[in-house]
């Protein structure tokens, strides 16, 4: 008898590959129904990602300056948020840069003419 475990559809590389691919998708679909929405959808996601991987930060920071040793069985879960903050952050990143005629079209050159 063979355990679920052992037993998996897509290789331990490609998940993350076709959650990429399924993001694009629905991202893609989103820009072409209505860009101002998709790109303040983006916005909005990568801030609240920003925030939560900032807050596990704030809270290894704390648990470490003050020498708590309750918090071992979390560390690993919070090291795993604060480490996703370049996904959020790089969300932010793009949807300022690329969206920015979209989201603040007040931001465009000639836009106060």
């Amino acid at each position: 008898m063979t355990s679920r475990s052992n037993v998996s559809l897509l290789p331990r590389i490609g998940r993350p590959v076709l959650l990429l691919a399924m993001c694009a998708l629905v991202l893609a679909a989103g820009m072409a129904l209505d860009s101002q929405r998709a790109w303040s959808a983006v916005l909005i996601a990568g801030v609240t990602g920003v925030q939560v991987a900032l807050g596990a930060l704030l809270y290894i920071a704390l648990f470490s300056v003050s020498g708590a040793k309750w918090w071992y069985p979390l560390r690993r879960h919070l090291l795993e948020l604060a480490g996703l903050l370049p996904v959020p952050l790089l969300a932010v990143v793009l949807s300022v840069l690329i969206g920015l005629g979209v989201l603040y079209p007040w931001a465009l050159p000639g836009a106060a003419e």
